[in-house]
């Protein structure tokens, strides 16, 4: 309970199988700081008809349960009401019931999939053809309904809502045909939303005009949501067109994918998964780790991702016998196996049938206890991120955190154990009491140079700072509300961050230990241990001065050019290979830093993949880069997390440049190397 008092408490759970009892101890830890039942990230997890099969139920009463249970375990639903010929009014009621209702996150607003190709409407002057079923007189009356009725109830029912369009166009109808049908869909989407509008604000006798004014916003911003993995290069005007992508996880694994698909830096971007991505990507598959599930609410908040979508939550069936693909739905699910659909594990379905067990409605399952559990951190981070903001719109605390992030994944690819990722959670929970606090305590910066770290925090006025028991007079006066002390921490020398404050009768701290930087490579190193090697083609490398290449002196004595040679039959690539500092990377290393130097005006896609000391002798794409123009750098992070009884050591990187066929290119230089260990 949010008034539960902080501190340890202790007790113990009795567990009875087969008449034979035993005591299990429990120690829980309660932290000082509270997070509200509404969930800040939207998500569509559907509850469809399938879910009869199990409960032998099709009452609306049964579907109600399903979608909140969802709300439950802060998932949002996609149709709010089972069937889409029921009325439109029962619709907008049960929307704006929703709509105030703290738990629910979310929920679709029908567009109705008919055979409407080539029904000619006229749109804001435009004369355009419906292509594959976007039933532009239905959404019009369901735009306009669900916003009446918002009026009338006093809610703004667009805020949560979202439209579940198209699927996977890109797979069904063809890349190129999905760009022309996205196109037509996207401007139905804006059109239909702007004749909405304008009727509303050319309505007089709407008397609430603050909350008008709210619900036109709303309904301007809802996400029209296009699930493709494929991003579809069609100039997308946001003026005159509507859409937020939604590809599969493994399709935002690099920065540069994630810009791309947002279409603009304002726009909204959400994500799925399903049969596919499998692991190390998340997913809710049953022989997935667990954690898999639940670290993809921590990318959410790393990488701004505003939805999650889920095509199936009580997919109540089981496959076809003797195909590849198909389902079969028996008349009561428990006759048969019902634990295996889709050729994959526990997919389509996170819910079980409360029916056999005596219990009206639906049952969790373990995946989707920690679907909670991960959107619960995420909303730890919301709070954070609101209380930093707050105090100074300029503060972060993404410094910080990053160091989190980067020990439990990699892009969007899970690399953890679950040792390391209670450790990181408890650090989390940390930060939110620290920042919960009285005092506000607010880790803001965290800056790296020569070896040192330069921790900025922040404290409300009236409390005292300590670093390791000792009061810190390095700070800065901040809007006369508090100040912003200055740390230096020398981690050569063991130095870690100890911070405590006392706030209202507690003592609130946050350890941790950044990596040290314990061995530095330069361009000589390589050269003269001739650690870079060929893989196809030839490899060529000399020492350059670099002055000579940026024109100005610069802090390297020497960088070590790279000759790539031209190859039809594979990528220009090269590898590090090395027994004095390569094969050295293991369980004590933390990760690994490469610089390289682009002299080029070219932007140039880059893999970087990792051949263990397993004896398998594969390599694992580790991840897809950008190497810009200028300086750049390639990090290899989360080692100290990875599984080093089975991987042994790392054996080689390998480095691919570019795409097949390209002309040899020898304005890549790399400038060093550094490796730090916790």
């Amino acid at each position: 309970p949010e008034e539960q008092a902080s501190g340890t408490y202790h007790g113990s759970m009795q567990v009875v199988i087969n008449e034979e009892s035993k005591q299990i101890p429990i120690t829980l830890t309660v932290k000082n700081g509270f997070i509200t039942a509404e969930t800040h990230v939207k998500s569509s997890f559907l509850n469809e008809w399938y879910f009869y099969r199990g409960e032998l139920d099709t009452t609306d009463e049964m579907y109600e349960l399903y979608n909140q249970k969802l709300f439950e375990y802060r998932l949002g639903c996609n149709d709010v009401v089972l069937y889409e010929d029921q009325s439109m009014d029962l619709y907008a009621e049960t929307v704006c019931r929703y709509a105030k209702q703290i738990e629910c996150p979310g929920y679709n607003i029908p567009w109705f999939l008919k055979n409407y190709r080539n029904k000619p409407y006229n749109l804001n002057g435009r004369e355009i053809s419906v292509v594959c079923g976007y039933d532009i007189d239905k959404m019009l009356e369901y735009f306009r309904a669900i916003a009446y009725k918002g009026l009338e109830t006093g809610v703004d029912p667009f805020k949560k809502a979202f439209l579940y369009g198209y699927d996977e166009p890109d797979l069904i109808l063809g890349i190129e045909s999905a760009k022309v049908h996205v196109k037509a869909w996207s401007y139905i989407v804006r059109q239909c939303k702007n004749i909405v509008m304008q009727e509303l604000r050319k309505d007089y006798a709407i008397e609430n005009t603050a909350l008008l004014e709210e619900i036109l916003t709303s309904l301007d911003k809802m996400p029209h949501l296009v699930l493709s993995s494929t991003y579809l290069d069609n100039d997308m005007d946001l003026e005159t067109e509507d859409i937020v992508y939604c590809p599969e996880f493994q399709f935002l694994q690099t920065e540069s994918a994630r810009t791309q698909y947002r279409l603009d830096e304002k726009n909204d971007l959400w994500w799925y998964g399903c049969v596919n991505p499998k692991n190390p990507y998340p997913s809710y598959h049953i022989d997935d780790t667990v954690l898999s599930a639940r670290i993809e609410s921590w990318m959410k908040a790393d990488y701004n991702i505003q939805g999650n979508l889920y095509w199936s939550t009580c997919l109540y069936s089981e496959p076809s016998v003797g195909e590849e693909a198909g389902l079969v739905f028996p008349e009561d699910w428990y006759s048969g196996n019902a634990a295996r659909t889709l050729k994959v594990n526990g997919e389509g379905f996170l819910f079980y049938p409360g029916k056999k067990y005596g219990i009206n409605g639906p049952l969790s399952s373990i995946r989707l206890e920690q679907i909670r559990d991960g959107l619960e951190e995420y909303e730890m981070l919301y709070k954070i991120r609101e209380i930093y903001s707050s105090i100074d719109k300029n503060y972060s605390e993404r410094s910080l955190m990053r160091y989190l992030y980067d020990a439990l994944y990699t892009g969007t690819k899970v690399g953890t154990t679950s040792e390391n990722f209670e450790y990181n959670r408890a650090l989390l929970l940390d930060l939110f009491e620290l920042a919960c606090s009285d005092a506000n305590v607010c880790i803001t910066d965290v800056a790296v140079s020569s070896g040192n770290y330069a921790v900025s925090v922040y404290v409300k006025n009236g409390y005292v700072l300590k670093q390791q028991g000792k009061e810190v007079t390095n700070k800065t006066e901040v809007n006369g509300n508090g100040y912003l002390y200055k740390i230096v921490l020398d981690v050569s020398k063991g130095e870690a961050l100890d911070l405590s404050v006392d706030a209202g009768g507690k003592t609130y701290g946050f350890a941790f230990s950044f990596a040290s930087t314990s061995t530095n490579y330069n361009a000589q190193y390589f050269y003269d241990n001739n650690v870079v090697q060929k893989r196809y083609g030839d490899v060529s490398t000399k020492l350059v001065n670099p002055a000579d290449i940026v024109g100005e002196a610069v802090a390297e004595d020497k960088w070590l050019q790279l000759s790539l040679a031209k190859s039809e039959k594979a990528t220009q690539d090269f590898l590090l290979v090395d027994d004095k500092s390569i094969k050295k990377l293991h369980e004590g290393a933390d990760k690994v830093v490469i610089r390289i130097y682009n002299a080029s005006a070219e932007t140039i896609s880059s893999e970087v993949l990792i051949e263990y000391g397993n004896d398998l002798g594969a390599y694992a794409s580790y991840e897809t880069i950008q190497l810009k123009p200028g300086y750049n750098t390639v990090t290899i992070g989360n080692l100290s997390a990875k599984n080093w009884k089975e991987f042994k050591y790392i054996n080689r990187l390998r480095m691919t440049i570019g795409e097949k066929g390209d002309a040899a290119r020898d304005f890549l230089y790399l400038v060093d190397m550094s490796v730090y260990e916790k």
